[in-house]
């Protein structure tokens, strides 16, 4: 998608916002525009590669807004989850298991998880959603087959959206690191808890109108060379990943879709994970996505000068008072005192709390918005003259820094 076509996307999104008559729209609205605008924009030659050396020309975005109804940024989205994906094909630990008496490498097969649309009529996308998580988690945890043949994979949702009784096409793409799979047993499976899903949210179940009497599972086997995209059992390894991404980029899906339903998803506070790594795929994936390793807090001596005393702050959260006057190598317990405890940092809450929650007005939060803005935008800069120090970049409202006539106040006349 060029520029011009991602900017427009995400504009049309954000008008679309402001109708739906929320206030966390309102503000969701707000932060896109924010995202969008030129001089957030800024477009950089010379950049080098800090790995390989190369140098290249790239866009960049000053301040992101990180919202999934974003052109842009749904296509750092998209990136991410191309690397992590190919990361796991890559590292993926070589596993065997026997086919009578031979021994066979597991293999990648792209799996395509459909659900019965013609019984889903007058659910909204978020329900329709609900369902189709909830076949999958009894699937991947209940069934004994499929917990035999698969190690692990890679799991995303998709949906398409047309102008059907029912509008919505969801649907669910799976990498999947197996054994040979029996696509039979895997319809069988898949259909047998999809059915256990819709009455677990009480829905009517009727059997598929399909030749086998179950829903459709489509399944290729993933191979290295290049193969046709319409090749009716194989799929090669970027075409794979580029199905298994591709829904982050169809942002401007969003423009077709009902009010009520954009009113009901961003009024959730979390948005669902789309892209999951699961089983042995998961431990892979580690080293790629770190979690925050929280190491033992040593304890704090903090000096009460009022009262003459030592206070020692421990891990987890008690404290014990050294006085002076009994012996400052024993120390006393000392209960919850609020005149004792050290002063703590209250953690600030998210835009979308104080929104919903009526802490803050939609106009105070776009002026605390907008000088956000400008302190990240004023930081990224100075940071981008660190990492690129002979690039020079230019905003797409006409606006040059680290280049001739530069803005950042820290760079040479002609640099």
């Amino acid at each position: 998608m060029t520029l011009f076509l991602k900017q427009n996307s995400s504009n049309k999104i954000a008008d679309r916002l402001d109708l739906v008559g929320s206030r966390v729209a309102s503000a969701l609205s707000d932060r896109i525009r924010l995202c969008n605008q030129n001089w957030n924009i800024a477009e950089g030659q010379g950049l080098v590669n800090g790995k390989t050396g190369a140098t290249f020309n790239g866009r960049i975005l000053l301040w992101n807004c990180k919202s999934r109804f974003c052109s842009f940024c749904v296509s750092g989205i998209s990136t991410r989850n191309r690397k992590i994906s190919n990361y796991i094909i890559e590292n993926q630990p070589k596993e065997t298991y026997f086919c009578g008496r031979y021994e066979v490498p597991y293999e990648w097969r792209f799996v395509v998880l459909t659900m019965p649309d013609d019984l889903l009529i007058g659910l909204s996308l978020f329900h329709q959603r609900e369902v189709f998580y909830h076949a999958w988690r009894l699937f991947s945890t209940k069934s004994k087959y499929f917990k035999k043949v698969v190690s692990g994979g890679i799991k995303t949702e998709e949906f398409t959206f047309d102008y059907a009784l029912n509008p919505y096409h969801y649907h669910g793409n799976l990498l999947l690191y197996c054994q040979f799979l029996n696509q039979e047993q895997f319809k069988k499976d898949w259909t047998k808890y999809v059915k256990a899903s819709f009455h677990h949210y009480g829905l009517t179940w009727q059997t598929p109108k399909t030749k086998s009497k179950l829903l459709n599972v489509y399944l290729k086997r993933v191979v290295d060379q290049r193969v046709n995209e319409d090749h009716n059992t194989l799929i090669s390894v970027q075409n794979a990943v580029k199905y298994l991404c591709k829904y982050v980029t169809k942002s401007q899906t969003w423009e077709d879709v009902p009010l009520l339903d954009l009113k009901e998803i961003t009024e959730n506070r979390r948005f669902w994970r789309m892209f999951e790594p699961f089983g042995s795929c998961r431990e892979t994936a580690k080293p790629i996505r770190p979690k925050a390793v929280k190491t033992p807090a040593k304890p704090v001596v903090i000096v009460n000068y009022r009262a003459g005393e030592l206070i020692s702050l421990l891990s987890n959260g008690a404290f014990y008072v050294h006085s002076p006057t009994i012996n400052a190598t024993t120390p006393a317990f000392a209960p919850a005192n609020p005149a004792h405890a050290p002063p703590t940092k209250l953690k600030k809450k998210s835009w979308f709390y104080r929104i919903s929650n009526n802490l803050i007005t939609n106009a105070a939060y776009r002026n605390e918005l907008i000088n956000n803005f400008i302190q990240i935008r004023q930081f990224r800069i100075k940071q981008l003259q660190a990492l690129y120090p002979n690039a020079k970049f230019r905003m797409l409202d006409g606006v040059k820094f680290h280049g001739e006539s530069c803005i950042c106040g820290a760079c040479p006349r002609g640099h």
